[in-house]
């Protein structure tokens, strides 16, 4: 419905659209990433925190803490971790935009983003904690998750290769990271966290819903399908001593003996 609805006032405000914005994101990214690394920019100046903003007008750092790369500057196997992620980021945000629209799209990703922001403002307005902030680590993840399920449920049978050797399907995938997610959610320290990821799942909801429950329907009528089918391919007799039956043993007889309170199967071959 959110969906739609969007698509319906997309003509009058098309404009607002940012085509290809999660390609402007690791484009930055990658610049930040190269910052920190030629210690040019300290981390946490980019980090989004209310009381700075609020106190001393930085206001830049309502958009820099998206800007952060998933993996801050250490190792060079975090430089791989990145360019992996990155390509995968990429791959799934432009299915996504691909179906959902330009505009449609910007207003998901953006969703987060505000939201977030509301949360971390409203937490630092209404608590006593000294300080309030949002992780990036949190925030990408979270960011990640909503375009990694919603690709999951419009693909559930694509495969991705695993550690680029075991060939699985998105939707197994999908499962481990949603309960991964959900476990997250509840072992991270911090509330404002805790409702990042929240308000992640509730923004991937509110606009799959209605694929959800396709894929949740489909996926019950396959399986009550499999159990009409198996019960209409059940042998109708099967020998309790030897165990051929009916449907593969076409020239047996089959009788029953009444055995106690209990009818019992018997082929011809078994019969004393």
């Amino acid at each position: 419905m959110l969906i739609e609805k969007l698509r319906s006032i997309e003509p009058r405000f098309k404009h607002w659209a940012i085509k290809q914005l999660v390609l402007y994101v690791i484009g930055l990214q990658a610049l930040v990433y190269l910052l920190l690394i030629a210690e040019l920019v300290p981390l946490e100046s980019l980090i989004l925190i209310p009381s700075k903003i609020i106190s001393n007008g930085e206001i830049w750092r309502l958009f820099t803490f998206i800007l952060i790369p998933p993996a801050v500057p250490n190792l060079s196997v975090d430089f791989l971790f990145l360019l992996i992620t990155w390509y995968v980021f990429y791959f799934i945000a432009q299915f996504l935009e691909n179906y959902l629209g330009s505009f449609v799209f910007s207003f998901y990703c953006i969703s987060l983003w505000l939201g977030s922001i509301l949360l971390a403002f409203i937490i630092h307005l209404t608590t006593s904690a000294t300080l309030i902030y949002i992780d990036p680590e949190v925030y990408f993840y979270s960011f990640f998750f909503i375009l990694f399920l919603g690709f999951s449920v419009l693909n559930p049978d694509f495969e991705m290769l695993l550690f680029f050797v075991l060939p699985l399907k998105v939707k197994y995938l999908a499962y481990a990271s949603a309960f991964f997610f959900c476990l997250s959610t509840i072992l991270t320290p911090t509330l404002l966290n805790q409702l990042i990821h929240l308000l992640a799942v509730s923004i991937f909801v509110l606009f799959f819903y209605k694929e959800l429950i396709y894929l949740f329907t489909q996926t019950r009528s396959f399986a009550q399908h499999k159990n009409e089918k198996r019960e209409e391919e059940a042998p109708l007799h099967t020998c309790v001593s030897c165990g051929a039956n009916s449907s593969d043993n076409s020239e047996l007889e089959f009788r029953y003996r009444k055995i106690g309170n209990d009818l019992q199967c018997y082929c011809n071959n078994c019969r004393t």
